[in-house]
């Protein structure tokens, strides 16, 4: 004869709203002593519940922690996926005040563009010498009297020597350049305004 066992409900430790401000690490922590707490040999009971509940409440907290963790790996990955442009006309567009208040769900693709944006910056930041950055702050401060597009050779003067640092901030993603009328300008990339905005200096293209 085959016992029958009753299926017992858990609770729902963690609403969704408490997963979302919970970081990555937390989430994977909460994750594996939830899994612990469910395995046989342990007795232990969350308050108020009996054994068979715990393990029932400790189930149902992993499971709703593999969603979460799912979405942001989604959210992460939209992030990654775009270029710079997209990305910050994406933040533009969820930072304004007819999306702000509309849900969680909007928030959380925020802090995730937001999220991929630093981490691009940061990465820029990374790959460029202290010579090549001073390079950048200069053409960066110069912007205004060009319409965001300095020259390159106008107030900031580079030399034979730039041109590697030139090259450098291109590499990294700061900066493009192009030719007109027979000059060079420098154009400033998203990843290349947010680092400007870091140092305090506003470009406007």
């Amino acid at each position: 004869m085959i016992e029958q066992h009753e299926t017992v409900a858990g609770k729902n430790l963690y609403p969704a709203e408490r997963l979302a401000r919970m970081t990555t690490t937390d989430l994977t922590n909460v994750f594996r002593f939830a899994g612990a707490d469910a395995e046989p040999a342990v007795t232990l009971t969350y308050a108020g519940m009996n054994r068979a509940e715990t393990i029932a409440t400790a189930h149902q907290t992993q499971q709703a922690i593999v969603g979460e963790l799912h979405q942001r790996a989604l959210l992460d990955n939209v992030a990654r996926g775009m270029t710079d442009a997209q990305l910050a006309a994406s933040i533009k567009i969820l930072d304004s005040d007819d999306y702000k208040a509309l849900s969680d769900a909007t928030a959380r693709g925020l802090d995730a563009l937001r999220a991929e944006q630093e981490r691009r910056t940061a990465k820029a930041r990374t790959e460029i010498t202290d010579t090549s950055l001073r390079l950048f702050l200069a053409f960066a401060r110069d912007a205004g009297n060009w319409s965001g597009t300095p020259m390159v050779g106008g107030n900031v003067e580079i030399g034979k020597e730039g041109r590697g640092n030139l090259t450098q901030l291109k590499k990294a993603g700061l900066i493009t350049t192009f030719r007109w009328e027979g000059d060079a300008w420098v154009d400033f990339t998203d990843a290349g305004v947010a680092l400007a905005a870091e140092h305090g200096i506003t470009v406007n293209r």
